[in-house]
Order: structure tokens, then C-alpha cells, then sequence
């Protein structure tokens, strides 16, 4: 973003601070369609300022961060030991002077959280939530990737997401709330590089975890 961008984004949220949650989505809306990127990020990072500044850390807002932390854990570990299945299988293949794909290779895993509802009498059939909630889903694209790549083992066994001595409990946002227990890199990242809210992150019920494998062959001329 060059400066004359970044100096209407900063105008923008200025004046936003004054509007309700409501007319902020009609602004997000509005620049979704328009194709307005810095109306959009003003008023997405208003709206995820707004709803924290109001959220409390009730009983049950807890349990729902707890059990989404552990259910990215969860996502984590069964890509660590996909990727480690496919991690042998290519380095096996790289014994075989013959497999021209595989002068470089790269294990790419990410995790996308989703607001679904199932759509009545079509199982397994899926719509946003809501219209913020595909707003969310395209910011998430853009903006930050719950994700890691790997080549080798090493890499693989340092994860960050699912690094146990690093832990966000300690932050300001959970401070005093989440002492005795551990808060992830995965959660971090959500409310931290993305326009995610703490009320719409509690309201996460999909998590969608994909792996892919990239290779590449250079020949020269």
C-alpha cells in the first residue's frame, strides 16, 4: 500500500470510530462489492476494535476459545503426520537417480476456520453464516496463512503451531483469564493478523485442513 493509500485508510478509521457495528458491516459490505481496499480494511479493523473493547471472558466464551485452541492443536498434529508420511515417501523416490521431479520439493499445510450452517435437507451442504462471515473467510485468504511448509524432518518437529513453549496466555487480551492454560500460535494469529473478532472467532465451527505436495524439475538449455 503506497503512503497516499495508507494516509485515507488512517482518515478512514478515524472517522469510523464513531459508527455502530451495524453501519460498519454496511460500510464492509459496501466496499466488498465497490472493490474498495482500504474502505475495507478501515472498517474491518473498526469493527474488530469495536466488538474486543466490548467482549468479556465469561464462563462459557472460555470453554468456546479452549475448545477451538485445542481443535487447531488437533488440526496440526494430523498434518504433521501427513506431512511426514509424504516427507518418506518423496525422500525414498530421491533415491531413484531416474525421477527427474524432484530436484526441489515442498510440503505445504494449512488450516482455514469457516461460520457454516448446514443447509436443511442437503447433508454435507454447506453456506456461510452470514454475509460478514464470507466477508472473514476472504480476508483470512488475503491476510494472514494458519499454515507451515516443510522439506525435511527437522522443520517438520518445529512447528510452530504446535510449539509448547511458546505460550499466548500471557497476553494482555487473556492475562488474569487463561493462566493454567495454553494458548497457541493458531489462536495468536487469528486475532492478531487477521480483522477476526473475538465474538466472531467463538462462533468458528469448521475447521479445513489441507495438504499439498510441490515439486519441481530445472532443465537447463
Amino acid at each position: 500500500m503506497n503512503r497516499k493509500n495508507e494516509e485515507r485508510v488512517f482518515k478512514l478509521k478515524e472517522l469510523y470510530e464513531s459508527y455502530s457495528i451495524e453501519d460498519l458491516e454496511r460500510k464492509v459490505y459496501n466496499a466488498m462489492r465497490t472493490e474498495d481496499e482500504e474502505e475495507l480494511e478501515a472498517a474491518l479493523s473498526i469493527r474488530q476494535w469495536k466488538l474486543n473493547e466490548s467482549f468479556e471472558w465469561t464462563p462459557e466464551n472460555k470453554a468456546k476459545l479452549l475448545q477451538l485452541n485445542a481443535k487447531l492443536i488437533e488440526c496440526f498434529e494430523k498434518l504433521k503426520a501427513e506431512a511426514s508420511i509424504h516427507l518418506e515417501i518423496i525422500e525414498r523416490r530421491r533415491q531413484d537417480a531416474n525421477d527427474a521431479f524432484l530436484d526441489w520439493f515442498e510440503i505445504e499445510a494449512k488450516v482455514k476456520p469457516y461460520i457454516f450452517y448446514e443447509m436443511d435437507g442437503c447433508k454435507g451442504t454447506f453456506e456461510f453464516d452470514s454475509p460478514i462471515a464470507e466477508v472473514l473467510d476472504a480476508d483470512w485468504n488475503d491476510i494472514v496463512n494458519l499454515s507451515f511448509s516443510a522439506n525435511n524432518k527437522d522443520i517438520l518437529n518445529h512447528i510452530l503451531y504446535l510449539n509448547r513453549e511458546q505460550n499466548w496466555n500471557t497476553d494482555h487480551r487473556f492475562k488474569g483469564n487463561f493462566d493454567e492454560h495454553f494458548i497457541s500460535q493458531g489462536i495468536h494469529d487469528l486475532y492478531d493478523h487477521t480483522n477476526w473478532s473475538f465474538h466472531d472467532m467463538l462462533k468458528i465451527n469448521h475447521l479445513e485442513a489441507n495438504v499439498a505436495v510441490v515439486y519441481q524439475h530445472f532443465e537447463e538449455i
